[in-house]
């Protein structure tokens, strides 16, 4: 059965992109309407600062959309107004979702996470941005490894925060690490038996053991 043997081999060197591209989805549908209800905020949050003209034109970039263009003026804004840097790096990190600039949404919750007392959001949104940033590029495993350490800090800070578990569980997934991966994912389904990334990743975790599986000669 030579045409079956080859469809085995081509589906099993498939199947880290299929949970890649799986993880990708998921994590990237979850990150954009977390970014759509902070975004919403965002703009009656500014710090007040003494020019007003200035205050007026970066609220009318958030107000217009114009995220890209506000990136530079909130980075700008968090080394200049050291008083008032978190609320201007939350921003920057808001303004970089929308626009897909993860590097800069790194940089600034990195610099919230260091500040001292991180929120369990903060270090959940820091986690999903590593994890989307090694989906994205695939060239720095390093990310992996920071989004599971900043993830498992989210969960420590709120053990019920079902996505932080989730993303745990995708970056050891992606990793190929099962055995770590499945205690957070069915974790997250204990929490909120309605996530279904949980329970996709699960199905994967449960696919890729089927396929290691030694074949037993008929």
């Amino acid at each position: 059965m030579p045409d079956m043997a080859n469809r085995r081999e081509s589906e099993s060197r498939w199947t880290p992109y299929r949970v890649i591209f799986s993880i990708s989805c998921a994590i990237f549908v979850t990150a954009f309407f977390l970014g759509i209800v902070q975004s919403l905020k965002v703009s009656h949050r500014l710090p007040h600062i003494s020019n007003s003209t200035q205050q007026d034109e970066l609220r009318d970039l958030i107000n217009t959309g114009k995220y890209k263009a506000a990136i530079p003026e909130f980075r700008m804004m968090a080394v200049i107004d050291p008083n008032s840097a978190e609320p201007w790096l939350e921003h920057l990190a808001i303004a970089a979702r929308e626009v897909g600039d993860i590097d800069n949404e790194i940089f600034a919750l990195r610099r919230i996470i260091d500040a001292g007392d991180p929120k369990a959001v903060d270090c959940y949104n820091l986690s999903t941005a590593y994890l989307k940033r090694y989906l994205r590029r695939q060239d720095n495993r390093e990310d992996l490894k920071d989004s599971i350490r900043i993830g498992v800090r989210a969960v420590e800070i709120d053990p019920d925060y079902a996505a932080a578990h989730v993303n745990v569980g995708a970056a050891w997934l992606t990793m190929g690490e099962l055995d770590k991966a499945e205690p957070h994912l069915r974790e997250a389904l204990r929490i909120d038996p309605n996530l279904k990334q949980a329970e996709q990743n699960l199905q994967h975790i449960d696919q890729q053991r089927m396929k290691a599986r030694p074949r037993v000669a008929p």
